[in-house]
């Protein structure tokens, strides 16, 4: 409907301000790649002929979600090697190959879910892993070629070899001299310490695993309508009635 795109854009807009916000020239050029983004699925879902449902809309702004994240991982990689005290062009060469790395890993195991729903499930389900499967294939063909293929060209340039803070907001001061043996300055995020807690964590998640294979096997899958054949119809009335007098009555 009008009222979604119009949200759709919105949202957009906000996203797109963000990132020039938090990385500068590299967020405007990750901006503008998000807006190609939309335009390829939008594109390609229509060009098949599909019909904008409430389910197409969840997967794309999950899609959304997922090219927004992307962008971020390619973007903070090559920070932190500016960080380390490597130069623009050697910092978008190591953070881009580790950022797409990450980027082929989640989409690949996303797009496999997908098909899993789009050949078991039906209806809103079918439509949500049909628009869940474009959103990845566009999310890796433009977050791996095109993002790269545009910072590329402005790193290049070596304009901004010295307007770090300018091309990704990345301040000269926090830069140490490599050539003076100076050491990376601690970042506040790296004193976290996400691993104190990760045997605690893996044994919940394990519990919670254990837990619902127990219940599948007792109780089995409630599968709805959506991943069922036929239809669910509703019946309220004033007494009660037996499955027979219904079938009965059919």
């Amino acid at each position: 409907s009008q009222i979604a795109l119009t949200a759709s854009v919105v949202f957009l807009a906000v996203i797109a301000l963000v990132f020039i916000l938090f990385y500068h020239f590299a967020g405007f050029i990750a901006a503008i790649v998000m807006f190609i983004y939309s335009f390829l699925v939008f594109g390609i879902f229509w060009m098949f002929g599909r019909v904008f449902t409430f389910s197409e809309m969840a997967a794309f702004l999950l899609g959304i979600f997922i090219a927004v994240d992307a962008l971020i991982v390619i973007l903070s990689r090559i920070r932190e090697e500016l960080l380390k005290g490597k130069g623009l062009v050697n910092a978008y060469k190591e953070g881009a190959k580790q950022g797409v790395r990450t980027i082929i890993d989640s989409n690949v195991v996303l797009f496999i879910m997908a098909v899993v729903m789009a050949l078991f499930g039906k209806f809103g389900i079918k439509s949500f892993a049909i628009m869940t499967m474009i959103t990845e294939f566009v999310t890796v063909a433009v977050m791996v070629f095109l993002i790269r293929f545009l910072l590329k060209l402005f790193v290049h340039t070596e304009y901004f070899e010295d307007k770090l803070n300018l091309f990704i907001r990345v301040k000269e001061k926090n830069i140490p001299n490599v050539k003076k043996n100076e050491e990376p300055k601690p970042n506040k995020f790296y004193k976290m310490q996400f691993f104190k807690y990760s045997k605690i964590v893996i044994a919940f998640s394990c519990f919670v695993v254990i837990v619902g294979i127990i219940m599948m096997g007792v109780k089995g899958l409630a599968l709805g309508t959506d991943y069922r054949k036929g239809t669910s119809i509703t019946i309220t009335t004033e007494q009660s009635i037996t499955e027979k007098e219904v079938k009965e009555d059919i």
